[in-house]
């Protein structure tokens, strides 16, 4: 007497590879009863209807592409990582592991992953520098690699002492203070400094006896201020990750302690800048102020001694973090966490660090953030009427508005740009021009993996064969990253701009700058 399919141990199949989006055959017999991954049902999309299904598959879950007497075909989706499909037929209920990987990363499996890891790497240390919430990182959830050995807390501690060091060296520097706040006294009280090259026009002209007085504004933050805080972001960051919780504990309280010492660096006890949890405080808080202008001297930041060697302790940091290799245990969907990633960094590069993200009820990633001249909102809603009644709205990934009245809208694409036609083509470039008409946006942004060509890859092969070595990518080429297209009247430029996890950690800041937008941060 056999047991029913539904109790049967759940024989395993030898695991295949699959790159994303691809079509996978799960072999079965006789009457297929049932198909799912991960407990949830696939169905085959209605066909008599043109786009049936496709808002009620608002998961991207594979589905069903057809039913042959030895089994069934499922096109995959943006899933990837190790996903576990199961079948119900005569044979019995059947486990079905499949190892998907993201071939727009890397055309090969192995780097793939490797990139993979390194996007996943990188969420927490950027979810900390914009204060993303952890338990709104669903894009990780299921997600888990093996990582390597990190750096001790001695170590950590060393190399803290290094930061705290620089910090005492730039912070004793001697700082310009320049006068703003032009007036014409005429009473002779003079409550701050008199500018007597001021004066002495003014009284040339026929204003004697008054004074031109100038107010001293607030002293600009050590030029290595905003180095300083991501070296002290990347130690944070790699003590989060300590096996032990008492040393993990002790570690991240005097980093936190040592860091709100910086300018604009104090944290408040829900993840949010002071200047978060308390906006009126902000106006008067000198500190707050100070860390709004970080990154108003870029190229003097840049060129500060003090300051490229924080950055180089910065890169040691990550360098020495636990990251990800081999092969993810869990799985994702790639197009949800390349969009976070991609958002995270593109704020991150723009110098708006001070805000809050969360996610709305459609799944969506929200936040206003504010930079040193700039305002970034993550999915903003656009709505107008038009020329109808009824109410339009458009929501772009990304919205950077600069104090200078610029701006930039940016829309994510984890999609293969240079495999498209030129339908799809027409139909990103309709979308691009909408967002950036409806913002007032003379500059937009799709931003994409854009992948190092290699050869084809293998579409399915299995685990237990020999794995075959992986080909060299191409290296970076900054001109091939950035491909800019000025619209008829040269008043606006639509720019593809390639954002891959293999790129330098500084590529992207550097193309914004090429394209000319202040308050730009490495």
């Amino acid at each position: 007497m056999s047991l029913p399919a539904a109790l049967s141990p759940l024989p395993h199949l030898s695991e295949a590879c699959v790159a994303e989006e691809r079509g996978v055959f799960l072999p079965t017999r006789g009457h297929v009863r049932f198909v799912g991954l991960h407990g949830q049902a696939l169905e085959k999309p209605a066909l008599d209807k043109p786009g049936a299904g496709k808002g009620e598959n608002q998961q991207r879950l594979p589905y069903i592409e057809g039913y042959t007497p030895y089994g069934v075909q499922v096109r995959l989706t943006d899933w990837v990582g190790r996903l576990t499909f199961t079948t119900e037929s005569d044979a019995g209920r059947v486990r079905h592991p499949v190892l998907v990987y993201p071939a727009k990363l890397h055309e090969q499996p192995g780097p793939a992953f490797a990139s993979l890891g390194r996007m996943a790497d990188a969420l927490p240390e950027l979810g900390q520098r914009l204060n993303f919430p952890q338990q709104l990182l669903t894009a990780t959830d299921h997600l888990t690699a093996p990582g390597g050995a990190g750096p001790a807390a001695p170590q950590l501690l060393n190399l803290a002492a290094q930061a705290w060091h620089l910090w005492q060296l730039a912070r004793r520097r001697p700082q310009v203070v320049q006068g703003a706040g032009e007036r014409v006294l005429d009473d002779g009280r003079v409550p701050d400094r008199v500018d007597w090259e001021l004066t002495f026009e003014h009284w040339g002209r026929g204003g004697f006896p008054g004074h031109v007085a100038r107010d001293l504004a607030l002293p600009l933050p050590p030029a290595a201020t905003s180095a300083l805080l991501n070296l002290w972001d990347a130690l944070i960051a790699a003590a989060q990750r300590l096996p032990q919780p008492s040393e993990r504990t002790a570690l991240l309280t005097r980093f936190a302690s040592a860091r709100a010492a910086l300018p604009g660096g104090r944290i408040s006890g829900t993840g949010r800048s002071m200047a978060q949890a308390h906006p009126n405080e902000a106006q008067v808080n000198p500190a707050q102020v100070s860390r709004s202008r970080v990154t108003r001297h870029s190229s003097t930041t840049r060129a500060d001694p003090l300051a490229r060697q924080a950055a180089l302790l910065t890169e040691r940091v990550r360098q020495w973090s636990p990251r990800a290799t081999g092969i993810p245990e869990g799985f994702t969907r790639m197009a949800e966490l390349y969009e976070l990633w991609a958002l995270a960094r593109l704020t991150q590069a723009l110098g708006a660090v001070s805000g809050e993200f969360n996610r709305d009820e459609a799944g969506l990633f929200t936040g206003t953030f504010r930079g040193n001249g700039v305002t970034v909102t993550l999915n903003p809603p656009l709505s107008f009427r038009g020329i109808g009644v009824g109410l339009q709205l458009l929501r772009p990934d990304l919205l950077a508005v600069f104090d200078d009245g610029r701006a930039l809208v940016a829309d994510i694409k984890y999609r293969p740009l240079d495999r498209m036609t030129a339908q799809q083509h027409r139909e990103i470039n309709d979308q691009l021009l909408r967002y950036m008409g409806l913002s007032h946006a003379a500059t937009g942004l799709i931003v994409w993996p854009g992948r190092a060509e290699t050869l084809r890859p293998v579409h399915q092969q299995s685990a237990e064969q020999a794995p075959q070595p992986s080909p060299v990518p191409a290296p970076y080429a900054p001109q091939q990253a950035l491909q800019i297209d000025t619209l008829p009247g040269d008043r606006a430029r639509m720019v593809r701009v390639r954002l891959h996890p293999d790129d330098p950690h500084a590529a992207l800041p550097v193309q914004l700058r090429t394209l000319g937008f202040p308050g730009v941060v490495a």
